[in-house]
Formats: structure tokens, sequence, C-alpha cells
């Protein structure tokens, strides 16, 4: 049987036992928890996406990418999208088209803008339905054959500036008020 002294000493060494072990568990943790902070600090984390506004008394332009950085062998994508603020629809006009995209590169070397068909469509705008339109080209816009023949937007490496343009008038026949709204982007691509 033993004796006090010696249930004493036994306590006493389970008690150093026990801290020990919670230290070395607290110590693993804090490695395991600092390897994971850096671990999350050294890996790159996807850029936000882009969002540039303009407004034009009630018309709303805005124009949202995924990232700025691309590779050239990435489709290239975004929206652009119409709204109208306040209460109330009204009539626009303009071409069918009434969103199209500018491409410039940085270095001067590429300018494509958009060209919009002569028709002239008139429409009701309501503030419950925007008119968007996805990142593309269309022919005539001043891209090549083969750059046409590729169902996916892709542009060559540098840095570019995308920008969102809406064309139309504020009321019927297409000589009321103009409207020209433009939201533009900057976004590299790489090889």
């Amino acid at each position: 049987m033993p004796t006090q002294f010696a249930s004493k000493l036994s306590a006493a060494r389970r008690a150093r036992s026990i801290k020990s072990v919670v230290r070395w568990l607290v110590v693993a943790a804090l490695c395991v928890g600092v390897g994971a902070c850096a671990a999350s600090a050294s890996s790159p984390s996807p850029a936000p996406p882009t969002r540039v506004e303009t407004t034009d008394g009630r018309f709303h332009l805005t124009f949202e990418m995924p990232k700025t950085t691309w590779r050239a062998t990435e489709a290239i994508d975004g929206t652009a999208t119409l709204s109208l603020a306040g209460e109330g629809s009204v009539t626009i006009s303009g071409s069918s088209f009434l969103i199209g995209f500018e491409f410039a590169s940085a270095d001067g070397t590429r300018h494509v803008v958009p060209i919009w068909p002569a028709d002239c469509v008139t429409r009701a705008f309501e503030p419950s339905q925007p008119l968007t339109a996805p990142l593309g080209r269309r022919s005539g816009d001043g891209w090549t054959t083969a750059e046409l023949s590729d169902p996916l937007l892709h542009l060559t490496p540098g840095d570019w500036t995308i920008t969102a343009v809406a064309q139309f008038a504020d009321g019927s026949g297409c000589a009321a008020v103009p409207h020209n709204l433009t939201a533009g982007i900057s976004i590299h691509v790489s090889a």
C-alpha cells in the first residue's frame, strides 16, 4: 500500500506529465497554425472581380470582369449591363446592338472600336429589366478573319484597356437626346 508521501509524489508527477503533454500539444498546434498561415500567405489567392460603373442621368452602365490578369491561352470574359434608375419606363432608340466593346493595346498597335449597325430600333426600357451584353467582338469591328474564326475572345500578350460602350438616344427615332456611356477596365495578358 502506497504511503501518503508516495501518493503526493505520484500526483505531482502526473500533473507535470499532463502539463508537459499539454505544452507539446500547444506547441504543435501553434506550429501547424503558423505553417498554415505561412502557406496561405505564400500561395496567391484569386484576384477579386473588377467592376467599373458610370452614370448619365437615369442611365447606368456597369462593366464587370472576373479578373484583370489573363494568359494568352485563356478566353477573356466579362459582362456589361445597362440599367435604368428610378421609377417608370422610358423609350430609348438606337442600333439593334446598344452595347459594344472597344479594345486598345497600351503600346498603341491595336485599337478596335465597336461599329453599330445603321438600323434604328425603338424600345421601352424598364428599371426592372436591365440590358446585358457578354464581352465579345463582332464582324466589322476591325478584327482579323483569324480572330473572328475563334469563337472565344483571346488577346495577344501585353496591357490592354477594354471599354464597354453604350450608345443610344433617350426617346424614339434615334434623333432624341444622345447618350454615350463608357466604362473601361485595364488588363494584362501574359504569354
